[in-house]
């Protein structure tokens, strides 16, 4: 059984040398992001949950370090330190990992509510000029105007 002391140590093992540049709170704000995350709680017994959840924790904690590496940007320069650019990557590859097995575990993920498995934002499909006038059924318009001729 896992715990949130638990899963931050595992997290810890995995940053390596990195460990120390983040705060216990950080830690901590990382592991509730992963759980929020995934909709599961804390302990958990599975140990495939216990492997994810350590793996979003590990995301989570990886953009804090993306964050803080942001103050690096040169703005003159438009030049960004390597890593920057690095932890970028690493994100971007964590969460294609996750995108993965959303779609090839789905049994796994079954308890994840299913707005979360699908992004952040489902659009109504509205559409609207630039000072507010419906385009929505345009294309529709069209073609009954061209079949009406």
């Amino acid at each position: 059984m896992a715990d949130q002391t638990d899963i931050i140590t595992l997290v810890q093992a995995q940053m390596s040398s990195s460990v120390s540049l983040i705060t216990d709170v950080g830690y901590d704000s990382a592991v509730n992001s992963a759980l929020s995350e995934l909709g599961w709680i804390l302990p958990e017994n599975d140990p495939t949950r216990i492997w994810w959840i350590t793996k979003r924790s590990l995301r989570h904690a990886t953009f804090i370090l993306y964050f803080a590496a942001g103050q690096n940007f040169k703005y003159k320069q438009i030049n960004l330190d390597q890593r920057f650019d690095h932890y970028g990557l690493l994100i971007k590859m964590m969460d294609q990992e996750y995108v993965e097995a959303l779609r090839t575990q789905a049994a796994l993920f079954a308890g994840v509510p299913i707005h979360k498995q699908f992004g952040t934002r489902i659009r109504a499909g509205f559409k609207y000029d630039s000072v507010g006038g419906d385009l929505t059924y345009n294309d529709v318009r069209r073609y009954i105007a061209l079949e009406d001729a």
